[in-house]
């Protein structure tokens, strides 16, 4: 792209298109059609730049639903070499105690596809206590790096207002998880600062 001081050199080629419903939905198409909008957009994204990385769409979670989706992607003979960097997200949905890499990362080695694995959208929001999200977060965010992960972006720097909908109240399936003290709640940037070095300190 002319003009710009600093090339672009990460592509997402769209986002979530195995999002069905009547509801927010951002590609409408079949796998075969996903496929031929990737392969062109990883052609064009390489002949602007040969440095250029291309990540597949984020898958919207790991159910059994969003990853049949995938799995005819993956079978395409065209996708494997149609992107650079895997993708999923995780919006306090499926096995977030993983950030949904798991069930992905199980459906790319199913069909012999090793890339690395971004989580571009990242949250943990499954309970109305800031302090079990966050302690939450942390784990899922440490078990999804132990699974390879690469890139973890979160959607929401605060725990106390998330922002969208109203977290749910605890529920059997949450995971028996105590809240961390030493996780700072009030402060978003301390209670990142604080997750990082736990992250950090293995």
């Amino acid at each position: 792209m002319k003009g710009l001081r600093t090339a672009v050199r990460y592509w997402e080629a769209s986002n979530e298109p195995d999002l069905r419903g009547p509801g927010l939905q951002f590609f409408v198409g079949k796998p075969r059609e996903y496929v031929d909008l990737l392969a062109d957009t990883y052609r064009a994204a390489k002949s602007a730049s040969k440095k250029a990385k291309v990540l597949i769409a984020g898958a919207a979670g790991g159910n059994s639903g969003f990853l049949a989706f995938w799995r005819k992607v993956f079978s395409d003979r065209r996708t494997k070499r149609s992107f650079n960097i895997a993708n999923v997200h995780c919006i306090s949905n499926d096995d977030y105690t993983s950030l949904n890499v798991a069930p992905y990362k199980q459906l790319l080695q199913e069909k012999g596809i090793k890339k690395q694995i971004w989580v571009t959208e990242a949250e943990t929001f499954v309970s109305q206590e800031p302090a079990l999200n966050a302690t939450l977060l942390r784990d899922a965010s440490r078990q999804a790096f132990d699974l390879g992960a690469k890139r973890v972006f979160y959607t929401s720097i605060d725990f106390e207002a998330p922002g969208g909908d109203k977290p749910p109240k605890p529920d059997k399936g949450i995971p028996d998880v105590t809240p961390d003290p030493s996780i700072p709640i009030g402060d978003p940037i301390a209670t990142y600062r604080r997750i990082f070095e736990s992250l950090n300190s293995g």
